[in-house]
């Protein structure tokens, strides 16, 4: 019998194996007792400590509703809620983008929960998409406390994609840490890269040096028609001196992460006979779908000698049509023709008119 088809603590059937790390393996498991799945956490026999402290630790902040919490403690295992996969693998550099809505929820709850954990005395240390998690109503969780609040004298590890500066510089994690870590996250969420490349396509000297110098990629590269003050958030939040970021109380009460509400959900596509091709999705005022899909390109009129942009809809069994009042501009400068088109594109996932 294999050890995914074995049984564990008399109730537990191991199925699927979700992660492994310095101390300990993740499987999603059958819970026959409750009839639930459940991810469980298997110590290797010298880190029972570490058992004990992230036990302790998840115990400080177990009442705040985006903390993934524990059901039981076992001499060498510690069972999770975990009726999904992580919202992304650490191993994984590009995936798709979320959505505006699921983005607007992430960074609200992550930075609850950071703000949370931080008014009890707990820093994280290890955040990343690897550590969020979805319960069975689809809710974000903050889960993995096993570098929060380590032993006296404990090696304190982090990852590197995510560290500040002063973490490589050799100084103790503190909640400014996980305000960086958090905002490496969401950025990675929102535009699909890290902000400071990953050791997939990078040295990991190549990594910390643009980590310490703060010279992370601009958001406006990556998904140009964000608002510019969540742009101006990411600048903030990647300062190198961490007296100069926010704190996450202080995130949470000015409501800076609401702006991805403005997020578009637009894809660049391919497509002949343009410069840049878009499709997303229209939303309303509230961030919700309309049902509505759009498209939008640049183009370049050779015998004009002029740049155009065109933004089109499709209503549910409807044909493309192109939006009354967003006709295409037309002048001979590139730049000023991509910034309005960008412009009206965010315009659609705020719930405002073009005409």
């Amino acid at each position: 019998m294999t050890l995914l088809q074995s049984q564990y603590a008399g109730r537990y059937t191991l199925e699927e194996l979700l992660g492994e790390g310095a101390h300990a393996v993740v499987y999603r498991a059958w819970d026959a007792v409750s009839a639930t799945e459940v991810a469980l956490k298997l110590y290797n026999e010298d880190a029972l400590d570490h058992q004990t402290a992230e036990a302790a630790t998840n115990a400080k902040v177990a009442d705040c509703a985006a903390v993934m919490p524990l059901f039981e403690v076992f001499t060498d295992v510690l069972p999770r809620e975990a009726t999904s996969m992580p919202l992304a693998k650490p191993s994984v550099r590009r995936f798709e983008s979320l959505s505006c809505a699921e983005v607007r929820l992430a960074g609200l709850r992550l930075f609850t929960a950071l703000a949370f954990c931080h008014g009890r005395g707990v820093v994280h240390g290890d955040i990343k998409p690897a550590n969020l998690f979805r319960d069975r109503h689809g809710h974000l969780q903050l889960g993995d406390f096993g570098v929060a609040d380590f032993l006296p004298g404990a090696r304190r590890g982090h990852t590197l994609e995510y560290a500040a500066p002063e973490l490589l510089a050799g100084e103790p994690r503190s909640p400014q840490t996980d305000v960086w870590a958090a905002s490496v996250t969401l950025f990675e969420l929102m535009c699909g890269e890290l902000p400071f490349g990953s050791t997939l396509d990078s040295s990991e000297a190549e990594v910390a040096e643009r980590i310490s110098s703060g010279q992370a990629q601009k958001v406006a590269d990556l998904r140009p028609f964000l608002p510019r003050r969540l742009q101006s958030y990411f600048r903030s939040a990647f300062k190198v001196d961490p007296a100069q970021r926010e704190s996450t109380s202080a995130i949470v009460a000015h409501n800076a992460i609401s702006e991805v509400a403005a997020l578009a959900d637009w894809v660049r596509i391919g497509g002949s006979g343009a410069i840049e091709r878009w499709e997303g999705v229209e939303r309303d005022r509230d961030g919700n779908p309309t049902g509505v899909q759009l498209a939008a390109e640049l183009v370049f009129r050779p015998n004009l000698r002029r740049y155009e942009a065109h933004i089109y809809r499709q209503r549910p069994g409807g044909q493309l049509r192109r939006i009354p009042g967003a006709r295409g501009f037309q002048v001979p400068s590139e730049a000023t023709v991509r910034q309005l088109m960008y412009a009206r594109m965010r315009a659609l996932t705020e719930g405002r008119s073009l005409r």
